[in-house]
């Protein structure tokens, strides 16, 4: 998840939230003090250096994913990457002819336009110009033959207007595809996070009451074990604390089931979110693999066709000379002079096919290089957003419920023996009862029987 502000309140509340605002870098000197006071200084320092090796995709699966995009963009543009040195041996040719022509020329950069002067070491020669004449036909017909760069260059096009966008395409998706996994999980945690804290404070209230229970029942207890008569309100009270005690332990255990249930559930969830950084991460493979091959020829190429286009204009000029010279010779030689003149129009052509293909490859290194800040971008981001995840995962897994341990319950001997008091108190009271009735009976046959005597 993307930090563009801090927010406090939440760091404060939410520990996912907490580290994931510290490892953002956006937190100031205050505001970290303020972090380490509410989670501790040992949990801030762990959540800056968290560890999410254990999350990375393996390198198999990223070697794996590379190689697939790099053979998918070999299958896309029919091209297996080689490089191609046709033009060096047409600029090798074209070379030769200028020297046999005599003619010293001079390139000036890279657009082909070239000037010449001086007689050169072997002069004007007719030999030197008929060799000039064969070399400048000779390089026109082998180009045209070989159309050097050609298979290159359309696999460079074929990068630029559908593999490289399709890679940015998936790279922007996969950038999206993280935030958002990203804010679920932490939304996940944060909902386990409160799951647990919400059971702990039920915990410590419920806690609170059976020490308040067995307060009360430990004195009554300890009453009657001195000997001394407990009243049968006491003895009312001190059979309904026990069961009442025992609810809120029972109702402890459950709360504990059932939130450990809950965050078992809630932690099962972001697992799944692992998967989908995987794919990113293969994606991230994927454009490598399709860049790297880019590469391999590119850059080659585009140097490749200066050359070639550098070849044709110097054939271009040395055959044009030769055409001149051939067709100021005599009829005899102007065929000879048309066909060099036809040859150095089209290394022309050639020349200006060359330089316009080095402008093509240009474009495709442009737009390459963009894939590969892109990817280098979503690359940080990939980790960034792992580091959130790793994080998010530790956090729920170190989620404790603080279960309190001296909540023993009162022995089952003694709920009888309170069960019996007070039976035994209302046998009492019935055998009280009873025997004033019978005395009552008796006291009235004697009273009749004395009646009849003084009656007699």
């Amino acid at each position: 998840m993307s930090i563009e502000s801090v927010d406090m309140d939440r760091a404060l509340t939410s520990a996912s939230y907490a580290q994931q605002v510290l490892r953002s870098g956006k937190v100031s000197a205050e505001q970290k003090g303020q972090l380490a006071a509410k989670w501790g200084s040992d949990n801030v320092n762990q959540w800056l250096s968290v560890d999410s090796t254990k999350y990375e995709i393996d390198d198999v699966s990223y070697d794996a994913a590379k190689d697939a995009g790099k053979n998918a963009a070999k299958d896309s543009t029919g091209y297996d990457g080689g490089k191609n040195y046709s033009s060096v041996g047409s600029a090798g040719m074209a070379v030769v002819s200028t020297a046999a022509a005599g003619v010293e020329m001079a390139a000036t950069g890279l657009t082909g336009a070239v000037s010449m002067s001086g007689q050169g070491s072997l002069g004007f020669s007719g030999v030197c110009m008929y060799t000039a004449a064969a070399l400048c036909i000779a390089n026109a017909t082998k180009y045209w033959l070989e159309n050097p760069n050609k298979e290159q260059v359309n696999a460079a096009n074929d990068l630029k207007n559908n593999d490289l966008p399709q890679a940015m395409a998936s790279l922007n998706e996969a950038q999206g595809i993280m935030e958002e996994a990203s804010e679920e999980v932490t939304e996940l945690t944060e909902e386990a996070e409160d799951i647990n804290e919400d059971a702990n404070k039920k915990i410590e209230e419920d806690k609170t009451m059976f020490d308040f229970y067995k307060q009360q029942y430990d004195a009554l207890k300890a009453k009657k074990e001195r000997g001394e008569q407990l009243t049968p309100d006491e003895q009312a009270l001190m059979k309904q604390l026990a069961p009442m005690m025992e609810d809120l332990n029972e109702g402890i255990t459950t709360l504990s089931e059932d939130t450990s249930e809950q965050v078992n559930d809630l932690n099962d969830d972001i697992g799944e979110y692992q998967e989908v950084f995987d794919e990113s991460a293969e994606t991230i493979a994927e454009v490598e693999g399709v860049t790297e091959y880019a590469e391999n020829f590119d850059e080659h190429t585009r140097t490749m066709c200066y050359v070639e286009g550098t070849a044709q204009t110097l054939n271009a000029v040395t055959g044009g000379w030769a055409s001149a010279k051939l067709m100021a010779g005599g009829p005899w030689q102007w065929a000879l002079a048309i066909a060099t003149g036809v040859a150095a129009a089209s290394s022309t052509v050639a020349a200006g096919q060359q330089f316009s293909r080095a402008k093509e490859v240009s474009e495709e290194i442009d737009l390459r290089q963009e894939t590969q800040d892109l990817n280098s971008l979503t690359t940080d981001m990939y980790d960034e957003e792992l580091d959130n995840y790793a994080g998010n995962v530790e956090t729920v897994e170190d989620l404790e419920l603080e279960i309190p341990e001296d909540m023993e319950l009162p022995e089952e001997n003694e709920n009888a023996s309170i069960i019996t008091i007070a039976s035994k108190s209302k046998e009492e009271d019935n055998l009280m009862t009873n025997d004033k009735e019978e005395d009552d009976e008796k006291f009235k046959q004697n009273k009749d029987e004395d009646e009849k005597k003084k009656t007699v």
